[in-house]
């Protein structure tokens, strides 16, 4: 209450206290450094394994459950999430903020190499890979319309693939330029 009456009884102080005010923080936006994309770290490692020709339950049993029960022992794991399907196991473990993503995917590595003997023998070596947010793609093209004539030298895959991944890779400042059918 007292700051509300030392403004009334002293009008000027209070203006020249909001100015003054007013002029930090226009110097201080001034200094302050803003990006659209801020390079951020974020701990998130994914675990990518294949086993042919095997069924989700299988997959599930066989590779995602014994990768998890080794997965789990390591320390700062914030949350691990999975994904059995056909063929394919995908386990998402996320991390403390302040804990290192390379670290914690040379520790993923060193526990499936523990892991590989008790892993079907026709199981692909899992891929470990750090979430790395600046490689996700910023633009994405979906074309559709009435497919091309067929032809032995030309496909609608090819045409596509041809064309518009070329042009996307022949732009400035791309890095790269995928086809993906669907």
């Amino acid at each position: 209450m007292w700051i509300a009456d030392l403004c009334i009884r002293r009008p000027v102080l209070a203006i020249m206290m909001t100015a003054a005010l007013m002029m930090l923080g226009v110097v201080s936006m001034g200094r302050l450094s803003i990006d659209l994309f801020p390079s951020v770290e974020v701990p998130i490692v994914t675990v990518e394994t294949i086993l042919e020709g095997a069924s989700p339950s299988t997959v599930e049993t066989e590779v995602t459950e014994r990768l998890e029960e080794k997965l789990i022992a390591i320390s700062g794991v914030d949350t691990m999430r999975s994904i059995s399907g056909d063929g394919f196991s995908q386990i998402i473990l996320e991390f403390d903020m302040e804990e290192n993503p390379n670290l914690k995917a040379q520790e993923i590595r060193d526990k499936i190499s523990q892991t590989m003997p008790l892993l079907p023998d026709t199981v692909n070596q899992p891929v470990v890979s750090i979430l790395d947010p600046d490689s996700e793609p910023i633009v994405s093209v979906i074309v559709s319309g009435p497919r091309p004539q067929p032809s032995p030298k030309m496909s609608s895959k090819s045409v596509y693939s041809e064309y518009l991944a070329s042009a996307a890779r022949n732009l400035s400042g791309a890095a790269s330029g995928k086809y993906a059918s669907g």
